[in-house]
């Protein structure tokens, strides 16, 4: 039998307008590196998920990986692209994580350590709610039942 779970995920949003989400990473390598309870917020015009430089340098060597020339809003810059990562979201179990092809870098303000992007958005339905202050996010997973 075959079901379709939805996983849901409210919210809010703070002060400045950013939707906050905590979460969680592994970095797949010679070892597996994991990041808990990274403050971030979803960004709809960010292409790709991003971890903030600042946060990450120093807690890996990034000299091994590839650098890619990214532009946003604020200029050009050269995003150091980090393969075999996972995420898990808090709509998601511990033990589920979403495989990404890689993640980059990106020079986002502190208070922040990583963006959510639409690589990850576009398997969501993402609801903003300015008003109240709040979004919702909810993502669509195939759950197997064994007879």
């Amino acid at each position: 039998m075959f079901d379709i779970l939805e996983l849901v995920h409210y919210g809010k949003v703070s002060s400045n307008g950013y939707a906050e989400i905590s979460v969680n990473i592994q970095i797949q390598g010679d070892k597996t590196i994991e990041f808990n309870e990274l403050r971030g917020f979803i960004d709809s015009g960010a292409g790709r998920t991003s971890i903030r430089e600042g946060y990450i340098r120093g807690k890996i060597d990034l000299s091994k990986y590839q650098t890619s020339k990214r532009n946003s809003a604020n200029g050009d810059y050269e995003s150091i692209q980090i393969p075999n990562v996972f995420l898990n979201l808090p709509l998601m179990k511990n033990n589920q994580w979403l495989p990404l092809e890689f993640i980059g870098t990106v020079n986002i303000i502190d208070h922040y350590d990583i963006v959510i992007g639409c690589d990850i958005l576009h398997m969501c339905e993402f609801i903003y709610n300015g008003i109240s202050k709040t979004y919702f996010l909810k993502m669509y997973q195939p759950a197997i039942h064994e007879k």
